[in-house]
């Protein structure tokens, strides 16, 4: 979920417009890139079943 306050504020009307429609855009059920989220909502018919912060393993420099 993303929340934003006044994302198209200070945006001329044509870039509003693509902001909006790259925000509503945003969905995914791909488990790799939910993996990024710090909270997962699961839902089912509607109601939610599961609503868990995401504890994230420290990053590892790559090569080590």
């Amino acid at each position: 979920m993303i929340i934003a306050d006044e994302p198209t504020g200070n945006l001329n009307s044509a870039t509003a417009k693509e902001v909006m429609a790259t925000l509503s855009s945003l969905k995914t059920h791909d488990r790799e890139v939910a993996g990024l989220t710090d909270r997962r909502i699961h839902l089912r018919d509607g109601s939610i079943t599961e609503d868990a912060e995401v504890e994230h393993q420290p990053a590892v420099a790559a090569g080590k």
